[in-house]
């Protein structure tokens, strides 16, 4: 496939999370119940790719198989550290919608409160 279709394919996925973020307002999630599928999936995937290079000497990252083990911790521990930022990354801008969503309701909230003692005012 062409690069530019590679780049274009990692590129849209995360622009629609964040416009489809911004438009639904999800529910917030607990950060540990997040964090502890997140550690879930990732050590079973390095578990997958470790045995893969241990046991067969194959690795879908071909890279992988020229590094010693501990170049591939570190950049499993690098892995790991960008994505636990883009967790939390994501948990700060859900919490940042939330709180804008209730500066709103306020907003409303005391301009119909405005309305109504207007309209108490107006019926004595």
């Amino acid at each position: 496939m062409p690069l530019w279709y590679n780049h274009l394919c990692h590129l849209i996925p995360p622009i629609a999370l964040v416009l489809d973020a911004y438009l639904c307002h999800p529910k917030i999630v607990s950060f540990y119940n997040a964090l502890k599928i997140e550690c879930f999936i990732g050590i079973i995937y390095n578990i997958f790719i470790e045995t893969g290079i241990i046991l067969w000497n194959t690795s879908p990252y071909p890279q992988f198989l020229k590094y010693n083990l501990l170049l591939r911790y570190f950049n499993y521990t690098i892995t790991w550290s960008i994505s636990i930022g883009f967790l939390l990354l994501g948990k700060k801008f859900i919490h940042y919608l939330h709180k804008s969503i209730k500066k709103k309701i306020k907003v409303t909230n005391s301009h119909d409160d405005l309305k109504e003692k207007r309209l108490k005012t107006k019926k004595k």
